[in-house]
């Protein structure tokens, strides 16, 4: 009995509606047919296309955006200490001064972020611009390690 059963539930899997046996080349009355599916291609779908759901996340967006002319860094120096409870870096300047609103990209190990020159003090006094050899506090977004590179 339950043979009977299983196969009679797998014929009525493949038993297909009347415009599919017609597409398939079979008889219109015929109750058992294999199941033929042609592969029809179907075109990619596009962003404009697809429903955004409200649940659905935006795609991220790149933290730094990279423009298409290239830049040629320059270095400018190389970190010496942090302080992680204020998120402070204490930046050496080897080669070239820095001003305020230049943007600074520091480079370590296994880390690199860009950091724009709102602000830096020089022996805890604000300055606009700092010269070579200087020793510079700059609030930082992200940790800096100590011996990462600076570049401008």
């Amino acid at each position: 009995m339950r043979k009977r059963a299983i196969s009679s539930h797998a014929r009525q899997q493949l038993i297909l509606t009347a415009l599919d046996r017609k597409e398939a080349g079979l008889k219109p009355n015929s109750k058992v047919a294999t199941a033929v599916k042609k592969y029809v291609p179907t075109p990619p779908r596009t962003e404009s296309s697809q429903p955004r759901s409200m649940l659905e996340p935006e795609p991220p967006q790149p933290l730094v955006q990279i423009s298409s002319k290239p830049q040629k860094l320059m270095p400018v120096g190389h970190v010496t200490h942090y302080l992680d409870n204020i998120n402070v870096a204490i930046i050496l300047l080897d080669s070239a001064g820095i001003k305020n609103g230049d943007t600074l990209v520091i480079e370590g190990e296994n880390f690199i972020f860009t950091q724009p020159v709102a602000e830096m003090q020089i022996d805890r006094k604000p300055v606009t611009r700092a010269k070579k050899g200087s020793h510079i506090g700059l609030k930082v977004e992200f940790p800096a390690k100590v011996s990462a590179k600076v570049y401008k």
